[in-house]
């Protein structure tokens, strides 16, 4: 990345740190199968960034598959990006990764924007 990106990606974590608030994400992937129980283990990633959560602008909205009550995270760079069905537990509440995309002008993360919806759902991808 470059000094320039570097910084913006540090200047955003400050102003989020700031003025974001603590969000854990976890990503569950499913392990190994047990044929005799019928069942697979499921292995945990946990990650934590601060970010900001804000309402879904109606350009956000046009054209995707946005629902209402769904909202946008902006991430401060992480050292695991985002994906798909990653939960993220704001506050007390859980929501669901819908679509995750990294603002990368260089290659490499300056922040992440998230689109959330909340509940125990899930996508189908």
């Amino acid at each position: 990345m470059s000094a320039f990106y570097d910084g913006l990606a540090k200047t955003a974590a400050n102003l989020l740190g700031t003025y974001g608030q603590s969000i854990t994400f976890v990503r569950s992937i499913a392990g190994e199968y047990n044929p005799a129980t019928r069942t697979a283990t499921v292995n945990t990633i946990t990650y934590r960034g601060r970010g900001a959560v804000l309402d879904i602008t109606a350009q956000d909205a046009k054209g995707s598959s946005v629902q209402q009550g769904d909202a946008k995270i902006v991430l401060e760079r992480v050292s695991t990006a985002p994906a798909v069905n990653d939960v993220a537990t704001i506050g007390g509440v859980d929501w669901y990764v819908v679509s995750p995309a990294a603002v990368s002008p260089s290659g490499s993360a300056v922040v992440y924007s998230l689109h959330v919806r909340r509940g125990p759902g899930r996508v189908q991808v």
